[in-house]
């Protein structure tokens, strides 16, 4: 559905694009002309690149939705391997994640919004915990939720013996 959804978005772009590039006359019919449908093609030429990255975007999910190997997130004892597809295959290891819930973050850590403010046990048991690599710039709990489906509640639930195991090495 997303890979749809963006696909049809370069569409619109690419076809607007079109539209514009093909009533541009670069002939010397005169200065005022060529200077005009040279600002036009200035100031389209961002939406057709926003279309080429839109279809780049789009063409990935779809990308995702055929791939032929397989993909899905898998936890070990060891490791925690998000299996993309056209995103590409990116490891973990466990020892070196850093697992907070949102009743474990000090003031100075980012707030963990309304989440911070509900029983330990359903913070647990409904919502994943922040999920930071030394090496990655993304939050991997925020990529399991962009790629893994299910609700977060779901996704907390199957990994849950993974985090548990990974938390009782930390301590």
């Amino acid at each position: 559905m997303r890979g749809a959804l963006w696909v049809a978005s370069a569409g619109l772009c690419c076809a607007l694009t079109l539209v514009v590039f093909e009533s541009l006359d670069f002939s010397p019919a005169g200065a005022a002309n060529r200077l005009v449908d040279l600002s036009l093609l200035i100031a389209t030429l961002p939406i057709a690149l926003a279309g080429l990255y839109l279809g780049v975007l789009g063409f990935r999910w779809i990308g995702l939705a055929v791939w032929p190997g397989p993909v899905g997130v898998v936890a070990t004892k060891v490791e925690l391997s998000l299996r993309l597809g056209a995103f590409g295959t990116r490891r973990f290891e466990a020892c070196r994640l850093n697992l907070k819930y949102a009743f474990e973050l000090s003031g100075d850590e980012e707030d963990g919004g309304f989440e911070s403010f509900l029983p330990e046990e359903e913070q647990v048991a409904k919502f994943l915990p922040r999920i930071l690599y030394p090496t990655s710039r993304d939050r991997i709990d925020l990529m399991l939720l962009k790629f893994a489906r299910g609700s977060e509640a779901e996704i907390a639930r199957a990994l849950r013996p993974a985090f548990d195991e990974w938390r009782s090495k930390e301590k």
